[in-house]
């Protein structure tokens, strides 16, 4: 270990910092020896067979099948154990082992810069990545704690099948740290602001005049006033808080003895005692900054306790700082502006109507409104009284989830961390059984909109993941070059205000138009194949369908015309028709009506270059046909078997694709079914409809013949297929083929 590290750190800048140039194969050259070491471990874990067909399954029916034990899956792999085994609890070769992912992550950024958020068994070195962080028993470094704590949030989505809020809070809170949100926004701001004070600030000097300043003058009485009354104030809500927290749950500081990385997860921890020790020491000038205190606290609890299992304490959470926010906030505001216009009054000053400490007018108005002989309550009477009203089962706020802000910046080389935490979030992100939960979160957010009659911007959970599978699909640039050039894409609530002249994104806002243009596209297709199941036989719509069904044209292909430039709006669609084509969501007669929908993107998207290499898409779609079983009709399979060829036949790449391989493929599979679904004569009748409406015969030959020279071009694995399928076939027809 001393050697390899000994001669990594010697070769550290040039592996770490530079730009990988994607032209250039042998660009790693001279490599460390710990490369030469490590990177067979590296490729056995990456080619396990059954990860890679695990990871290349981007859309699966339930919760139960996305859920995966990343233990048993991943963290039994004989490869990762020889890698720990290497590594061992040494920082050095740790970050040696991240640098090397990271050139392999970002050898695979195509000249767009841009690639499809589905990476399936092509990024398991992200996969890898997560595994050694959360496996490792060294001590991590500080840069390291946080990124710690990202994998560890993601593997628990992934254990539990699912990304819910409370989840997708935590990822954004770990996101702003590793992204340093604060820091590059205020030097951005910083640097926008230096020109305006040059051009327009006139400080007196030059025409002999003072400048003139408008200053607040305040008196030394009017603020000992103000501060000891804030203070008697808040004394007095502290005790109204402790009374709400009978189990002492915020009193005192949490440690990690106590909760295990919780100083990982939170950057600003806040009790009851901390605060206590403010106000005696007279630190909050405002009744805004004790506010902001009290809301950190309760959100710390909620975003470090995620899971079925921490339920309890995020109930608990909302439910005390609910009584904080609806009886003894609005309390202290009102007694903070009746003691303070008493003494202007009795001073005979003006008394202003602003309200400088944002009280709540509405609980003014409340109070005004009682009835004399009632007189006023006290904070811990109310808040005993507000306790028995509230909803102890209220769900995650939707004003917690906050998507990142935009912007971009380039840093300088002696800026970087070594390794870079940015491309390594990226990858931890990037992770295949990561990006499937985001998709279907994404499905099933744009899905509840329907029923409730609500536009998709106006959930703040859908602009938030879709701002994760934006940031994802440039992960393998972000690696390229080695995070030097930060750039984090709107939520596209909003349009961009970056110059996008010099970025992956070309001249296109691609976050605003996913979200304001193809979403309701989107959402308008889901909604149209769900009328179509309706109106086709079997469905409560079926009688009334002859009067509407030629009302409802399908949709012109213009409208996804410039979508293929963005993977989440297709990988959305290839989820949709991967849904479609499960057992128990179609029937004969819809998929008549159903699929020549879909057709129109598909279309649209392949003949400008996308979906015919996408491996986890094609994959998907077939295993979701062979869940039929023997249960898929005939009629099903004609339909779907014309509807592929239309989409494959306007792709000029069809020859050597993926989806090339994986038809043959699936032919294969059925063929172990019997002759049920695909009769000998009608596999070979479909495979010569291929080459006959696809594919030139000269071309085919031409392929076939460069494959056997040599076996490992691009044709290779399609070959095989073929073979395969023909030795089940008769002889006089295979000699024939």
């Amino acid at each position: 270990r001393a050697v390899f590290a000994a001669d990594f750190e010697s070769r550290a800048a040039s592996i770490m910092r530079d730009p990988i140039d994607r032209l250039k194969s042998d660009q790693l050259q001279p490599q460390p020896i710990f490369r030469d070491w490590v990177q067979p471990y590296i490729l056995e874990y990456c080619s396990d067979e059954v990860l890679m067909r695990s990871s290349n399954k981007a859309f699966v029916g339930s919760a139960r099948e996305r859920r995966i034990s990343t233990q048993q899956l991943r963290r039994t792999s004989p490869a990762l154990g020889k890698i720990k085994e290497i590594v061992g609890k040494d920082i050095t070769l740790l970050s040696a082992l991240f640098g090397l992912l990271i050139c392999d992550h970002g050898q695979l950024c195509n000249k767009s810069g841009i690639n499809s958020v589905l990476g399936g068994s092509r990024y398991l070195r992200c996969c890898l990545v997560s595994d050694v962080l959360i496996s490792f028993t060294g001590q991590l470094p500080k840069t390291f704690r946080e990124l710690s704590a990202l994998a560890k949030v993601f593997d628990q989505c992934v254990k539990e099948g699912e990304i819910n809020d409370n989840a997708l809070i935590q990822i954004q809170a770990c996101l702003r740290t590793i992204f340093q949100v604060k820091k590059n926004l205020a030097q951005k701001q910083q640097i926008q602001s230096k020109p305006l004070q040059s051009n327009n600030v006139d400080d007196g000097k030059s025409k002999g005049t003072k400048a003139k300043i408008s200053i607040t003058k305040v008196s030394k009485e009017d603020r000992e006033f103000s501060l000891s009354l804030i203070k008697t104030v808040l004394i007095a809500a502290i005790d109204a808080m402790q009374e709400a927290d009978p189990q002492q749950l915020f009193l005192n500081p949490v440690t990690d003895d106590i909760a295990p990385g919780y100083s990982r997860v939170i950057s600003k921890p806040m009790c009851i005692l901390n605060i206590q020790k403010k106000i005696d020491s007279l630190q909050y000038v405002r009744l805004e900054d004790f506010n902001d205190d009290v809301q950190l606290m309760f959100n710390n609890c909620i975003t470090y306790n995620i899971g079925k299992d921490n339920s309890w304490f995020r109930t608990e959470a909302r439910r005390q700082n609910k009584i904080f926010k609806g009886v003894i906030l609005p309390q202290a505001r009102s007694i903070y502006k009746t003691k303070t216009t008493e003494r202007l009054k009795s001073l005979g000053k003006s008394v202003s109507d602003d309200n400088e400490e944002g009280v709540d007018t509405d609980s003014l108005k409340k109070v005004k409104k009682r009835k004399r002989g009632e007189g006023a309550l006290s904070f811990v009477d109310q808040a005993k009284a507000g306790t028995s009203k509230l909803d102890e089962a209220e769900t995650a706020s939707k004003s917690e989830i906050d998507a990142l802000p935009e912007f971009k910046c380039t840093q300088e080389n002696h800026d970087l961390p070594l390794p870079s935490m940015v491309a390594l979030a990226s990858m931890i992100m990037s992770d295949p059984f990561v990006v499937r939960l985001l998709l279907d979160k994404s499905f099933r957010l744009m899905r509840k909109t329907l029923p409730e009659k609500e536009i998709p911007v106006q959930n703040k959970s859908l602009p938030s993941v879709l701002q994760l599978l934006h940031i994802i699909q440039f992960s393998t640039n972000t690696c390229a070059n080695k995070g030097r050039e930060l750039f984090i894409p709107g939520s596209g609530l909003v349009k961009s205000k970056i110059d996008t002249s010099s970025n992956p994104i070309s001249d296109s806002d691609k976050a605003s138009a996913t979200l304001r243009y193809f979403v309701p596209r989107i959402t308008q297709l889901i909604l149209d194949l769900a009328i179509d199941k309706r109106m086709s036989v079997g469905g409560n719509l079926n009688e009334v369908s002859t009067h509407f069904v030629n009302d409802r044209p399908i949709t012109d292909p213009a409208f996804w015309r410039n979508a293929s430039s963005m993977n989440v709006v297709v990988s959305s669609v290839e989820g949709l028709l991967v849904q479609l084509l499960r057992p128990g969501q179609c029937t004969e007669s819809s998929l008549k009506l159903q699929l020549p929908r879909l057709l129109v993107p598909f279309k649209t998207f392949v003949s400008e270059g996308q979906v015919i290499n996408d491996r986890p898409f094609w994959y998907s779609l077939a295993n979701s046909l062979l869940s039929h079983r023997t249960k898929l009709t005939h009629v099903m399979r004609d339909l779907i078997i014309t509807f592929l060829l239309d989409i494959i036949q306007t792709s000029e790449e069809f020859i050597t694709s993926v989806a090339h391989e994986t038809f043959v493929w699936l032919l294969n599979e059925w063929t172990h079914l019997g002759n049920v679904i695909m009769p000998v004569n009608l596999r070979l009748a479909t495979l010569s409809r291929i080459i006959k409406d696809t594919i030139e015969k000269e071309k085919f030959s031409s392929a076939w013949k460069e494959s056997l020279e040599n076996k490992n071009n691009s044709f290779s694995l399609i070959q095989k297929e073929y073979e395969r399928l023909l030795n089940g076939v008769p002889k006089d027809k295979g000699e024939e083929w």
